[in-house]
């Protein structure tokens, strides 16, 4: 996203995009995908745990997949199983520099 300022007006923002990010917790690694289990952060009132920073303050992108343990919960569908998972497996195998940063 972009915010738009006044009209014939400069202001810091001008050329800055911005995004929104969500926080998440790392809880374990699991030893035998040696991928780390991450939560989602969340206030005190349930809320989900997220800010609006400057797109440039992005270093590299996660990719996430959804834990779904013993039992799935039937509202899952692909286009939402991230909206409605609340614990994720942080795949450092996605590609190599992902890898090579997470593998110790």
């Amino acid at each position: 996203m972009r915010p738009l300022g006044k009209l014939h007006e400069r202001w810091p923002w001008a050329d800055c995009f911005l995004t929104y990010v969500q926080h998440f917790d790392v809880i374990c690694c699991k030893p035998s995908t040696q991928m780390q289990v991450l939560r989602r952060a969340i206030h005190s009132g349930g809320q989900r745990l997220g800010e609006v920073i400057p797109v440039s303050q992005i270093r590299a992108y996660a990719n996430l997949i959804p834990r779904f343990g013993q039992r799935t919960d039937s509202r899952l569908m692909s286009f939402n199983s991230s909206e409605h998972c609340h614990k994720f497996f942080l795949n450092k195998y996605f590609d190599k520099n992902t890898y090579f940063s997470l593998t110790l």
